[in-house]
């Protein structure tokens, strides 16, 4: 079985480094600290995997959203945020986002949100 690829994508430092302690070893990890980073790494290696925030400092993690699902239609995106807004998650899911956990992030329900993704991508 291939390694999965994560790509993180959050402008808070301290959940990147916490999410790459949570995930190394298990996934091949890449972090981005802003949405044009993001986009740039994943014009460079096509990620299986972005765990999204909604909150970046350089664009919204939802204007984000469809241009990485343009770039790479099979890559699964699981959203991130520190809103609860029944709205933006409708949006966050209508643009492509399997999954929608609210901040802060319990590391077992993110650990399990991902585990589920990556078996069901697994198992197509």
């Amino acid at each position: 079985m291939t390694v999965t690829t994560l790509l993180i994508v959050d402008d808070d430092t301290s959940i990147l480094a916490a999410c790459r302690m949570i995930f190394e070893g298990k996934y091949t990890v890449t972090t981005a600290e802003n949405g044009s980073d993001a986009m740039r790494l994943l014009r460079e290696e096509v990620q299986d995997v972005v765990i999204l925030d909604i909150g970046l400092q350089d664009m919204s993690g939802i204007h984000l959203l469809p241009q990485i699902k343009s770039l790479s239609p099979e890559t699964i995106v699981i959203v991130i945020s520190a809103s609860e807004d029944t709205a933006m998650i409708n949006r966050a899911r209508e643009l492509g986002a399997v999954d929608y956990l609210v901040k802060p992030i319990d590391a077992k329900a993110l650990k399990s949100a991902l585990q589920k993704v990556v078996q069901r991508r697994n198992s197509k």
